[in-house]
C-alpha cells in the first residue's frame, strides 16, 4: 500500500503546541513526527531547517532510514519552523550565547525565510524523492492561517519579555513596518501572511486537491469541526470520535478581552552596564559592606525600561490598517478554497 507524506507547516500562534500535544498521540492511520532530525551525510539536522538549505539538499537524506518509520502508515511531519515567523520587533534584547559576553549581531533577526516560493521549491525536490524513501505516495500540505492582525498582535506578545520598549508605540511601529515597508514585508516576513501566496505556490507542485487550509478562528469557534475535518483529510479513520474527545480540551491564550494581549515581564538578562563595572561595582559594595546582589557579575544592571507598557490593544484602525493590505489575497483565498469561510471571521 502506497503511503502519503503529510507536511504540516504549523504557524507559530495557530494552536500548533496543541495540536502536536494533544492530538498527534491519537492518531493511529500515521506515523506522527514533531519536530523531527533527520541525517544528512553523518549530522543530525532538523527537518524544517532543511528548507534554509538549497533544495538540492535533499539529496542527500535518506528519509526512510533517518526517521524509522512504519512502513505501513503514513507520515506526518509538523513543525513550526517550516512556515518560519516574522522579523522581530527593535530594539531586540539580545540573549549571548552561555559563558559569552559578545551579542549577536541583530543582523541575525532581520530575516524571515522560508518564504512561500522556497518552500515549494523544496516540496518539488521532496516529492521526486518519495519513492527512493521508501513512501511511494502523495505528498500533501496543511497549514493553518489566522487573521494577520491578532496574528501579529499575539506574537508580539509571545516575545515582548524580550523587547525593550515594548508596548503600543513599539508594537505599531512594528506592524507597519511588516505591513507597508518594503524591507519588513519582502524581507522580513510581512509576505508570508498573505496565505493566499503559499495557496498558489504549494498548489503548483502538490495539487490543490492535496492541500488543506482551515483557519484558527474555526478551532476557537467549533474546535469538534476544525479536528474532524483536519483528521479525516489525514485519513485517520477515528476522526470523529477523536475530534469530540478533543473539543473541549483547554487552549491557552494570553489574549485579553477587547482585542487587547498582555506585555511580559522582560527576560533578566539583557543589555545594561557592561560586565566589568558591574564587577567593579560588586567589588566596591563588598568593601563598604553594602547590599551587593544588584551589583553581582552574574546579574548584570540594566537600564530602567520607561516605555514599557502593560499591554498592547489591537485597534479597530490599526486592524483595518493590516487587514487593508491582505485583504485581496484573503478574498481571492476564500474563493478558491470551499467552505473556508474567512469573510465570516473578520479576514476581510
Amino acid at each position: 500500500m502506497e503511503r502519503n507524506l503529510f507536511i504540516h507547516a504549523g504557524p507559530g500562534k495557530t494552536g500548533t503546541t496543541f495540536l502536536q500535544s494533544s492530538l498527534f498521540g491519537r492518531i493511529e492511520s500515521a506515523q506522527c513526527l514533531v519536530k523531527p532530525d533527520v541525517e544528512v551525510g553523518k549530522k543530525k539536522i532538523r527537518f524544517a531547517d532543511l528548507f534554509d538549505f538549497s533544495p538540492e539538499v535533499w539529496d542527500q537524506v535518506n528519509l526512510d532510514h533517518s526517521l524509522n518509520n512504519e512502513k505501513s502508515k503514513n507520515i506526518i511531519i509538523s513543525d513550526e519552523r517550516i512556515f518560519g515567523g516574522v522579523g522581530v520587533p527593535q530594539s531586540w534584547i539580545p540573549s549571548p550565547p552561555p559563558g559569552s559576553e559578545i551579542s549577536p549581531s541583530p543582523r541575525r533577526h532581520m530575516h524571515a525565510r522560508p518564504f512561500p516560493c522556497n518552500v515549494s521549491q523544496h516540496l518539488q525536490s521532496i516529492r521526486e524523492l518519495t519513492s527512493a524513501w521508501g513512501i511511494g505516495g502523495r505528498v500533501k500540505f496543511l497549514l493553518t492561517p489566522r487573521r494577520q492582525g491578532t496574528r501579529l498582535a499575539s506574537g508580539y506578545s509571545q516575545v515582548s519579555n524580550r523587547i525593550r520598549g515594548a508596548g503600543q508605540a513599539n508594537f505599531r511601529r512594528w506592524v507597519h513596518r511588516l505591513t507597508h515597508g518594503v524591507v519588513g514585508y519582502y524581507k522580513g516576513g510581512g509576505k508570508k501572511l498573505d496565505y493566499s501566496s503559499w495557496w498558489k505556490q504549494i498548489a503548483a507542485v502538490v495539487g490543490e486537491e492535496n492541500m488543506l487550509f482551515l483557519p484558527f478562528e474555526l478551532l476557537q469557534e467549533n474546535a469538534y469541526q476544525f479536528l474532524r475535518r483536519w483528521l479525516e483529510f489525514v485519513g485517520e479513520e477515528e476522526a470523529d470520535s477523536i475530534a469530540r474527545s478533543l473539543s473541549g480540551a483547554e487552549r491557552r491564550n494570553c489574549r485579553s478581552e477587547d482585542e487587547r494581549w498582555s506585555v511580559r515581564s522582560p527576560v533578566r538578562r539583557g543589555p545594561g552596564i557592561p560586565r566589568w563595572i558591574s564587577t567593579k561595582l560588586f567589588r566596591i559594595a563588598e568593601r563598604l559592606g553594602l547590599p551587593t546582589l544588584h551589583f553581582s557579575p552574574r546579574f548584570p544592571l540594566r537600564r530602567p525600561d520607561f516605555q514599557r507598557d502593560s499591554e498592547i490593544h489591537l485597534t479597530d484602525e490599526l486592524s483595518g490598517e493590516i487587514l487593508s493590505v491582505y485583504e485581496k489575497g484573503n478574498r481571492r483565498l476564500d474563493e478558491l478554497i470551499s467552505n473556508l469561510e474567512l469573510e465570516k471571521f473578520g479576514y476581510y
